[in-house]
């Protein structure tokens, strides 16, 4: 049963699979609560992919964490500078670090360091010499269901 998965076993398997992750294997993906998952190629050295969640799943888990995303952004890499305007993220480290930008505040963020991206607020994420995977959960899907995005690209 999905209700028996918190936030924290989900982080758990993630670092458990951070170096299948990391090498594209997302073989995890295919056991409860996951029924897989999509990996995106970014242009700006990061890697999307973006879990489902069994059906009916997704109304055991809060609010607040209801779709999920990891990223995989290599080393000297960043995200680029983006909001969404609908969608808080709950941005967890799973492996390597990087640096969050939200606002105008700066957080170091490594394996198992937390930071909140409220819906439109300015975000970044950055690398240094290593990569950084992290888990994003969101209470709003940042693909829409017509297909557009919950993306938008910081002036």
């Amino acid at each position: 049963m999905v209700m028996e998965y918190t936030i924290e076993s989900m982080l758990n398997l993630f670092e458990r699979h951070a170096p299948d992750i990391c090498h594209g294997d997302l073989s995890f993906a295919a056991d409860e609560p996951f029924v897989g998952a999509q990996s995106q190629q970014a242009p700006n050295g990061s890697t999307v992919i973006t879990l489902n969640i069994i059906e009916g799943g997704i109304n055991e888990m809060s609010p607040s964490h209801r779709h999920i995303d990891i990223f995989l952004l290599e080393p000297h890499r960043e995200l680029g500078a983006h909001f969404h305007q609908h969608a808080t993220a709950h941005v967890y480290g799973i492996d390597g670090c990087g640096t969050a930008m939200i606002g105008q505040q700066c957080i170091a963020l490594g394996r198992l360091d937390k930071a909140i991206f409220p819906a439109g607020v300015v975000h970044n994420v950055i690398t240094g010499e290593s990569h950084f995977l992290f888990a994003s959960f969101q209470d709003h899907p940042i693909i829409q269901v017509d297909g557009s995005l919950d993306y938008f690209v910081a002036e």
